[in-house]
């Protein structure tokens, strides 16, 4: 700003007193035409640069109104409802590998699986899109055990492989996850004066608005209630004297959903209540 305001006129005003003494250089205007003509030039430089500015915050209001105003949201709306209707579906569900645990010669690794995999108990979560604009690449990106409330011997994980993709969810679009718990669990024969243990495991849904700039992310941590039941015979054998095979049932305890945005500045997921739309999230 120095150079273009101040210091070039004064150069434009020294050149013209100068005579070079060559015909073909000399200028036909005089200095008050040329700091005319150049402050003319800066006007129109100016002008052009106001008006990229405009229309670049016009865009950034807008954006940041367009994100406000279509902002897709996915809410937990029930657990084991009762009508039926025809929705997108998708399966979680944790267990046992069948690799992890040391079956009898009489219970081979097939009949563990089958017995595993029947009876699961099976809580429906059913997710509505309650926002005012559709979402886009929804997906469901993992389930995970957060804690149990017993030593776990065996290594119960999810047995989920990868991300389950859903897709698009419009306004008011419905789909369901279908979550599987064992029937049957390796649980301590000791239970002192606990009736029931707990378990927690963790659900996580991502999806884009339908702009494709903000992507936003769920966490849907579950508290489940487990009350052993009756021990199971035969059962696999178990590394250690103190614990038994048992079938067990779930009772649902609460859920404590939290939610994220995706920064483009730290390149993380964060905190939706902690986010600086203007400065995080919204591109260019």
């Amino acid at each position: 700003m120095l150079v273009t305001l101040l210091i070039i006129p004064v150069l434009i005003n020294i050149l013209y007193k100068i005579d070079i003494g060559v015909w073909l250089l000399q200028s036909e205007w005089n200095a008050g035409e040329m700091l005319s003509f150049y402050g003319a030039i800066l006007s129109a430089v100016g002008t052009v640069l106001g008006v990229v500015y405009t229309i670049r915050n016009d865009y950034r209001l807008r954006s940041r109104e367009n994100a406000i105003l279509y902002k897709p949201i996915l809410e937990l709306v029930d657990i084991n409802p009762n009508e039926s209707k025809l929705r997108p579906s998708r399966t979680v569900g944790i267990g046992y590998q069948v690799s992890a645990l040391t079956t009898n010669n009489e219970i081979g690794s097939d009949y563990f699986f089958e017995q595993q995999k029947s009876r699961n108990p099976q809580f429906v979560l059913w997710f509505r899109n309650v926002g005012r604009g559709e979402t886009i690449n929804t997906v469901v990106d993992g389930f995970e055990i957060v804690s149990v409330g017993w030593p776990d011997i065996s290594n119960l994980h999810s047995n989920i492989g990868g991300k389950q993709f859903i897709g698009e969810i419009v306004q008011g679009g419905e789909f369901v996850v279908n979550m599987n718990l064992p029937t049957y669990l390796i649980m301590p024969k000791n239970q002192g004066d606990c009736s029931w243990f707990e378990l927690r495991a963790e659900l996580i849904i991502s999806y884009s608005d339908m702009f494709a700039k903000n992507r936003y992310q769920r966490k849907y941590h579950f508290i489940f209630k487990v009350i052993v039941e009756d021990e199971v015979t035969p059962a696999p054998n178990i590394s250690s004297d103190e614990y038994h095979y048992v079938s067990v049932r779930y009772e649902f305890l609460g859920v404590m959903p939290s939610k994220f945005i995706y920064s483009e500045k730290q390149k993380k997921f964060i905190e939706l209540e902690d986010a600086n739309i203007d400065d995080d999230f919204l591109k260019e």
